[in-house]
């Protein structure tokens, strides 16, 4: 409930800011890549987990707009998931589909928010067992608790010229590995515009 309130109260802000700005038009198409810090969380044996460091890369358009308020859609492969303490590292890879409403403040500054779905495309364990008596290899595929991960993503952006640095946290909404755990993603990215 308190998350659908802040959402509801986050988009309503940012359409207002939408309709006081004066006009403009942004039709961006970039490709981008950059460096994921990402972590699993919700209980206390993933509470326990480190961030896992990885990387993303993919395409992002813009959807032409006469506005600062743009409303864009991307293709990015994001490596996911954490390291784990006393064992080794669990992989997640997804593809995953922003959709976003970028909101131009100044110039080329922008702040923007969203609904993220993301497809499950590989995933492997892979470490020591550490026990009270032995320790042992292991190593396995991860069969996540759904195929489908969806995210909120916020964030901010700065263009110039032909480049965009872009930072957003993605809030993981359902189950990972299994019950009360989600996804816990920060994304750094330098991005090139080809059409702007």
């Amino acid at each position: 409930m308190t998350k659908k309130y802040i959402l509801t109260v986050f988009v309503t802000f940012l359409s207002l800011i939408c309709s006081a700005q004066e006009e403009k038009t942004h039709k961006n198409m970039l490709f981008k890549a950059g460096l994921n810090c990402s972590r699993l969380t919700g209980d206390d044996y993933y509470d326990k987990f480190s961030t896992r460091h990885g990387f993303n890369a993919g395409f992002e358009a813009q959807i032409p707009t006469s506005n600062p308020c743009v409303y864009s859609i991307g293709l990015m492969y994001s490596q996911q998931g954490s390291h784990a303490e006393g064992f080794g590292v669990y992989k997640m890879d997804y593809i995953n589909l922003p959709l976003l409403l970028n909101v131009y403040l100044w110039k080329g500054l922008a702040i923007k928010g969203g609904f993220q779905p993301g497809i499950f495309v590989y995933g492997k364990k892979k470490g020591n067992r550490l026990t009270e008596h032995w320790s042992y290899d292991e190593e396995g595929d991860i069969e996540p608790e759904f195929n489908l991960d969806f995210s909120i993503p916020v964030g901010i952006s700065y263009e110039f010229g032909r480049f965009q640095v872009d930072a957003r946290y993605n809030f993981g909404l359902n189950d990972a590995l299994r019950e009360g755990t989600k996804h816990r993603v920060i994304q750094l990215s330098l991005g090139y515009i080809f059409n702007k």
